[in-house]
């Protein structure tokens, strides 16, 4: 036996890039969907946290005087 490169060591890695890449591509795909349904629930979520947040602080620094 030969101690050359196996070529479906190389073939298999290129393979297998490819599958994990059509993976991720369909994972991002459906997190984008996801985003897109609910992003103005996301919106307010977030303008809610932002209002709490700032109250917060607020009344923090009244406190401290």
């Amino acid at each position: 036996m030969s101690d050359g490169p196996d070529p479906g060591g190389w073939i298999g890695r290129i393979v297998g890039w490819c599958f994990a890449l059509l993976v991720g591509a369909m994972a991002l795909s459906a997190a984008v969907d996801i985003i897109q349904g609910i992003w103005w629930q996301l919106c307010v979520g977030v303008l809610v946290a932002l209002v709490v947040a700032v109250v917060i602080a607020i009344l923090r620094h009244r406190s401290r005087f």
